[in-house]
């Protein structure tokens, strides 16, 4: 890992996942129904209809810093700490918009 660059190579060389790789395959092919995968057909619950609102009304409605909001970054850090005992530092914890876990 070069100091200019905080991401780790087996971060960098990580496959995408077979539900991606799926995907990847029938984007822009008209004869498939986009149907994206993990929607679900419950409304979304009162709480956080009301944070997007309150989001869009304070403005919040441009992109995010790529390597994710600071305080969830810093939410995760501090859960690494009280239930592992790991100290991670900040710049290495990276949470992109749309990020999948992968099992």
């Amino acid at each position: 890992m070069s100091p200019n660059d905080p991401i780790r190579p087996a971060i960098r060389a990580l496959e995408p996942s077979g539900i991606t790789k799926v995907t990847a395959l029938g984007l822009g092919n008209p004869d498939i129904l986009p149907l994206w995968f993990g929607e679900t057909d419950l409304v979304t619950p009162p709480f956080i209809r009301e944070a997007a609102i309150k989001a869009l009304e304070d403005g919040r409605t441009f992109y995010t810093n790529a390597r994710g909001i600071q305080p969830l970054r810093e939410a995760i850090q501090g859960f690494h700490k009280r239930t592992i005992g790991a100290d991670i530092g900040l710049e290495r914890i990276t949470i992109p918009g749309a990020a999948m876990l992968r099992w």
